[in-house]
């Protein structure tokens, strides 16, 4: 029977290369070390080696129905859309301010 014991991998990397393996494996919803063996083995897959098949829980997806939103929520987002586009915020009202701050 197969039997799973612990590996320590030592591996030499820039504060901006460990940065990003944490940014990664946020966005994965995993620790470092197991976001590396997922991409390991990803790797492994995309280069065709033995073992490289593995099973990720597929991303989350969230969808909503136009119908079901207010319309105000729809009016704030509409002017907010326009306020980023122009790279300030000054355009919103004082009340879409405090609804974005609030969310």
């Amino acid at each position: 029977m197969f039997s799973k014991r612990k590996l320590t991998v030592q591996v030499r990397m820039s504060k901006e290369e460990r940065e990003i393996i944490e940014q990664v494996a946020a966005q994965m919803r995993r620790s470092c070390s197991d976001a590396l063996r997922v991409l390991a083995l990803e790797k492994a897959e995309v280069l065709g080696l033995p073992g490289g098949s593995i099973n990720m829980p597929p991303p989350l997806e969230i969808v909503i129905n136009p119908e079901d939103v207010h319309p105000v929520v729809i009016e704030v987002l509409r002017r907010a859309k326009s306020a980023d586009d122009l790279s300030s915020k000054d355009e919103l009202t004082p009340g879409d301010k405090e609804f974005w701050e609030n969310l």
